[in-house]
Order: C-alpha cells, then sequence, then structure tokens
C-alpha cells in the first residue's frame, strides 16, 4: 500500500465498523424499549383484571354453590366469529377468577365437521382444563347424505349419543364437574340435516345458548336475530351475546358498533343481555394471540353474569316461538 491509501483504508474500515455496531446497538436497543412497554403494558391490564375481579361481587360464583347438577352452555353463533377462543377464554376466566377449579370444568364439542383439534386441548391444558371431549358426531364428507339413505342411525341416535358423552363428562376425574362448555362448530343450523343442529343439542342437553355475534351494526343485530330465533324455536334459551373480532378503527371500529349495537337492543329487546364486545387481535404466534385474547375477554366481558344468568335459565324450556297456524275458514 502507499502510504495515503493504507491510512485511508483504514479511516473506511473504522468508520465502517463503528457505524455498524452504532446501528446494532440501537436496533437492540429498540427491542428492549419495545419489550419492557409490552411487559408494561400487560402488568397494567393483569391489574385491572385483579381489580375487576375484586370489584364483582361474586354472583356466578354464588349460583354455581347453589346449582343442583352441571350448568351447560352452548356457545353458538356465526362462523370464523371465535367460537371456540370464547370457549376457552370464558373457562380460564372462571378458573383464573376462582369461580371454580380446573377439574370442575369440562369442553365438549360434541358435533363437529373437523378432525380432532390439538391446539384447542393445547390452550386447555394452559389453564388446567383437561376433561375435554372433541367429535362425539363427526359430519364427514357425505355424512348428510348416508343419513338421509338410512345408513348413520337416526337423529335421536346422534343425540342420545351426544347426551351420553356429556353425561361421561359430568363424572369424569376426581370431582363432578359444575360448567360443561359446548362448542358449536360453523353456524347454528349446522347438522340440521341430520337432527343435531345447535339448537336441537342444546334443547337435548337442557342447556341455554350464548351467541357469539360479528361486526358491523345492521348484520350484526340481523345475524343475531335470526340466531335467537332459531334456538327459540327449539325452545332453547339464549342468555345473551358476545359481539367479536371488531376493527380497533375506521367506520365500523368497534366503538362506533358498540354504541350502535348497544343502542338497538336498549331500544327494541331492553331484556336481551350484551356481555361484551372485543377487538380483533393481531399478535405473532397463536399462543400470543390466545393469551391476549383470555387476558382481553377477562378485562372486557362480564362473564361473572354470563354465569349467573346460565344458572338462572337452564332448564326453563321455552314454548315455541312461532304459533300454529290458524284454522282454515270455513266455506
Amino acid at each position: 500500500f502507499r502510504r495515503g491509501g493504507f491510512f485511508s483504508f483504514l479511516f473506511f474500515f473504522l468508520r465502517h465498523s463503528y457505524t455498524s455496531h452504532l446501528g446494532l446497538g440501537a436496533l437492540v436497543y429498540y427491542e428492549r424499549r419495545q419489550r419492557l412497554k409490552l411487559e408494561e403494558k400487560l402488568e397494567q391490564m393483569t391489574r385491572k383484571i385483579k381489580a375487576l375481579q375484586a370489584e364483582r361481587g361474586g354472583a356466578g360464583r354464588r349460583a354455581l354453590a347453589d346449582a343442583p347438577d352441571a350448568r351447560i352452555l352452548f356457545v353458538s353463533g356465526e362462523p370464523n366469529i371465535g367460537k371456540s377462543l370464547v370457549c376457552v377464554a370464558l373457562l380460564a376466566a372462571v378458573v383464573e377468577a376462582g369461580l371454580l377449579e380446573p377439574s370442575e370444568v369440562a369442553y365438549i364439542q360434541a358435533c363437529t365437521q373437523k378432525e380432532d383439534s390439538k391446539d384447542i386441548r393445547h390452550f386447555l391444558a394452559k389453564y388446567g382444563v383437561s376433561h375435554v371431549e372433541i367429535g362425539t358426531v363427526k359430519l364427514t364428507d357425505n355424512f348428510a347424505t348416508s343419513f338421509l339413505e338410512g345408513n348413520a342411525g337416526s337423529g335421536l341416535d346422534l343425540l342420545n349419543k351426544i347426551e351420553s358423552a356429556v353425561e361421561k363428562l359430568k363424572s369424569s376425574g376426581s370431582k363432578t364437574k359444575k360448567l360443561i362448555i359446548v362448542d358449536g362448530d360453523a353456524y347454528p343450523s349446522v347438522g340440521a340435516a341430520c337432527g343435531v343442529s345447535h339448537a336441537e343439542i342444546a334443547a337435548k342437553l337442557g342447556s341455554s345458548a350464548l351467541l357469539v355475534g360479528k361486526s358491523g351494526v345492521g348484520d350484526a343485530v340481523d345475524s343475531t336475530n335470526l340466531n335467537i330465533s332459531y334456538f327459540n324455536h327449539n325452545g332453547v334459551n339464549v342468555i345473551g351475546s358476545i359481539f367479536n373480532r371488531l376493527s380497533k378503527k375506521g367506520y365500523y371500529s368497534l366503538e362506533k358498533c358498540k354504541a350502535s349495537v348497544t343502542e338497538y337492543f336498549r331500544q327494541y329487546k331492553p331484556e336481551y343481555n350484551i356481555y361484551g364486545y372485543l377487538p380483533e387481535i393481531e399478535a405473532n404466534s397463536q399462543d400470543e394471540i390466545v393469551e391476549t385474547f383470555v387476558q382481553t375477554f377477562i378485562s372486557e366481558v362480564a362473564y361473572d353474569d354470563i354465569i349467573r344468568d346460565l344458572c338462572k335459565t337452564q332448564g326453563k324450556k321455552l314454548s315455541l316461538a312461532i304459533p300454529p297456524p290458524p284454522p282454515p275458514p270455513q266455506p
């Protein structure tokens, strides 16, 4: 090297090395700050949740303590709206709040179009819930055709099979179950061709229903009313709704939808219960989505009221909501 060239190279090398290390240091600092902010946010949410749990009067705990038999809640609603997440979060809330021990609750997806979900078992196990039944009746391809051709038993046979699975869950483990959540696959009328729709299963089990509604205003209200009518027509009480997956911003933001939907039910169905509105959860992994959803659910949903209202209504069968047709006119 010539002397000038050597020193130019050395200067360039040192400057590049310094700026590279400076950039790396800045990146590490930024990631550390973001992690600390996230930890602080989770800590604030945890404190808020504990404060809310302390404020609540324990109506759900008292209702469960007085219940002579297991309370059964059928969670139904729109497809792809997070019904299974709501089931996991509700059981987690009941356990985390100390309403019941993990050994006193159970989960069943009695009628499903999918194979056994290992994800559900995994997430429930994180909250100590190990008594799980998935796929008692599997509505696989061509099942309805086979059923209608008389090759899959009767609708009553399938309902009896589901009832037997629930009875088995009640006594599984070391403690008799006080709360069983039934997770409805897809939408309320799925399985109707075989006599095992959500409403027919709920009627057979003597359970009440909780609906999970969608985002929006008109569509959210209309679909909720349709689903209420479907369950009521089968003699099943619907205790109320949770609206899920609402956008945090935009024309149909959570706050705007909440205001309009709440106002509709206040004016036209004041007896109907809205237990909460939940935002769309964005995260990097499924585990993070579930954990964030559960914490948000505990913070934003009146789950204690859900349990209280379930205990009030279970076993109270409704009369058919649709009256019989009038007699034909006399000639």
